[in-house]
C-alpha cells in the first residue's frame, strides 16, 4: 500500500519534492484509490486520547445510563450510539457485530432540511470524552481541507470547488467503531462491516489494530497492516462521479477477527447547502436551471463565458466554443458546445433538428478544432475548459 507524505504535499519551500510527491499522490488514488497518509502533523497524543477514550465508552455495561443516553432513537440524524447487532448490512444477507458512537461538528439548532444537522449526543457526566473526541475530530477536519485542496490542485479544478463547500454544515460525521474478538469460527455471512463504499468525497480512517480490508479497481481485497498513527485514504462515490470514473471510490470491508480492534472513521463531505436552487440566476427563456447556487453572486461567478452570453445571440455565435440553444423566437441560452451539440447532456437540442423549440446552432463551426486529448462524451470529442472537461463537476453541486 502506498505511503504519501502530507508534509512533502504541502512543504512549499521544496518545489521539487513536493511535485513529485504530488504525482506519486495522483497514481495512488487513480490506481488504487487509496494510499495511506503520513506525516500529517496531527499529534499522537490527540489520538491516543481519543483511542483511550472511545475504549473506556465502548467497554461500559450497555445497560450504563450515560451509555443509554447517547442512543440514537434519541438523536437527530444518526448521531449517537449504535448497539452492536444494529449496524446496517451493507452487503445483503450479511450481518454485523460492531457497535459505534457518531458524532459531527458541535451545532446547537436542528435544520430538519439537512441530513447530520443539528447537536451531538454526548454521554453525560464525561467531558474527557467530549474533548478527547472533539479534538481529534477538528484536527482531521484541519487535514480534511489539506486533502480536499491537494485533490484540486492535483486534478486542475478550480481553488476551492471542494473545499469551500466543506463547511460546519456538511454531514462529515466521525465515527468511533469497535469490534469485538470473534473466538470462534465465525458464520459465512457474518462480518465486522460487510464491503460498501462511502458516499462522500473521501474518508480518513485509523484503526487500533489490523483488520480493514480494500478493494483495488482490479477486484483484489488488500489487508491494511497500519498503526492508528498512518491514516487510511479512501476514496468516496462523490469523487468517482466528480471524476468520471478516473478515481473510484474504494470498496472496504472489515472480516471478524479473533481480537478486538477500535476505529476511528472521519467521512469528509460537503455542505448540502451548496445544492440549492435559485430563480433569479441561470434561469432563461427556455425555462431551464442552468445551476444551483445558495446565492445570485455566487451563481454569476460560476457561470462559464458562454451562458455569460445567453443574452446576446450574435455574440454567442462568435465564439468557436459556444453555441445557441433557441426557441422559434430566437430565444434561448448560449451554451458551451461542439458541433455535436452542447456539452451538458441535460439539454436536448440537436443540431439541425428541424424543430422551432430548442434548435441548436453551432458559433462558427468551420472553425472548430478537436483538441488533442480526445474526451469521448455522447459521441462527441470537448474541447478544453475553466474546469477540466473529464470531471463531472456539476455532480457535486
Amino acid at each position: 500500500m502506498k505511503k504519501i507524505d502530507v508534509k512533502k504535499l504541502t512543504d512549499l519551500s521544496n518545489p521539487i519534492d513536493r511535485v513529485n510527491e504530488m504525482e506519486r499522490f495522483k497514481n495512488a488514488l487513480v490506481s488504487d484509490s487509496f494510499c495511506l497518509l503520513i506525516n500529517h502533523n496531527i499529534p499522537n497524543e490527540v489520538i491516543d486520547h481519543a483511542y483511550s477514550q472511545s475504549k473506556l465508552f465502548h467497554n461500559m455495561e450497555d445497560s450504563d445510563e450515560r451509555k443509554q443516553a447517547t442512543h440514537y432513537r434519541h438523536a437527530h440524524f444518526g448521531r449517537g450510539w449504535s448497539p452492536c447487532g444494529e449496524e446496517p448490512a451493507y452487503s445483503p444477507g450479511t450481518k454485523a457485530t460492531c457497535s459505534a458512537f457518531d458524532m459531527c461538528y458541535e451545532v446547537k439548532e436542528v435544520d430538519e432540511e439537512f441530513e447530520n444537522y443539528g447537536p451531538n449526543l454526548w454521554p453525560p457526566n464525561m467531558p474527557e470524552f467530549q474533548k478527547a473526541v472533539y479534538d481529534y475530530y477538528l484536527d482531521f477536519s484541519k487535514l480534511e481541507k489539506v486533502i480536499g485542496s491537494t485533490i484540486e490542485e492535483m486534478l486542475d479544478i478550480e481553488k476551492g470547488f471542494i473545499t469551500a463547500r466543506m463547511t460546519e454544515k456538511s454531514p462529515s460525521t466521525m465515527r468511533l467503531i469497535f469490534y469485538p474478538e470473534i473466538k470462534e469460527e465465525p458464520e459465512e455471512n457474518l462480518f465486522g462491516i460487510s464491503a460498501h463504499t462511502d458516499y462522500e468525497v473521501f474518508t480518513l480512517l485509523t484503526q487500533s489494530e489490523k483488520g480493514s480490508e480494500l478493494k483495488d479497481p482490479e477486484g483484489k481485497w488488500t489487508h491494511v497492516d497500519s498503526d492508528r498513527y498512518e491514516i487510511i485514504l479512501m476514496m468516496g462515490d462523490m469523487t468517482e462521479v466528480m471524476t468520471n470514473g478516473l478515481i473510484k471510490a474504494t470498496p472496504h470491508r472489515v472480516p471478524p477477527t479473533k481480537w478486538e480492534r477500535y476505529s476511528i472513521t472521519r467521512f469528509c463531505a460537503i455542505d448540502g447547502k451548496c445544492v440549492e436552487k435559485t430563480t433569479d440566476c441561470g434561469k432563461n427563456t427556455l425555462g431551464i436551471q442552468i445551476r444551483g447556487h445558495p446565492t445570485k453572486e455566487g451563481c454569476l461567478n460560476d457561470l462559464d463565458k458562454c451562458q455569460l452570453l445567453n443574452n446576446d445571440h450574435a455574440k454567442c455565435l462568435k465564439q468557436t466554443t459556444c453555441g445557441y440553444c433557441s426557441n422559434d423566437k430566437n430565444q434561448g441560452m448560449c451554451l458551451y458546445a461542439t458541433p455535436s451539440g452542447p456539452m451538458d447532456t441535460e439539454y436536448s437540442c440537436k443540431p439541425q433538428s428541424g424543430h422551432l423549440s430548442n434548435n441548436f446552432t453551432m458559433g462558427y463551426p468551420d472553425e472548430y478544432v478537436p483538441p488533442s486529448y480526445p474526451i469521448p462524451i455522447y459521441g462527441a470529442t470537448l474541447p478544453k475548459v475553466n474546469k477540466p472537461p473529464n470531471y463531472n463537476l456539476d455532480s457535486m453541486v
